[in-house]
């Protein structure tokens, strides 16, 4: 594999912003047949926001509590600790994160 740290960003623009593209999200790789490979991970913030702040909801956190000792039906939690209810990610009442949620996914 080659690596994207030997372009010459001086003379080549395009390098330029393949190498910022690389260093913010994306994984690129370039094969011995000079090929380039791709990879994005695309993740939602309301998740990562949602994780932090889900258990601040006193009726999030005894669902919770109630699914690990398995008395809560339906509700589950992923493997990053996030409690869905029927595959559908549960959020807080707190700090107008449904609000927040709402607004961004309607004006995207």
């Amino acid at each position: 594999m080659g690596s994207l740290a030997c372009l010459s960003v001086t003379k080549r623009p395009l390098a330029k912003q393949i190498q910022t593209l690389e260093s913010k999200f994306i994984q690129l790789d370039i094969s011995e047949k000079g090929g380039v490979l791709a990879s994005i991970e695309v993740r939602a913030t309301f998740i990562e926001k949602n994780k932090t702040k889900q258990f601040e909801d006193e009726n999030l956190n005894e669902l919770k509590k109630k699914t690990l000792i398995g008395k809560a039906q339906e509700t589950t939690l992923d493997a990053e600790g996030v409690l869905c209810f029927k595959g559908r990610i549960c959020f807080p009442k707190i700090d107008d994160l449904i609000k927040k949620l709402l607004t961004e996914s309607h004006g995207s």
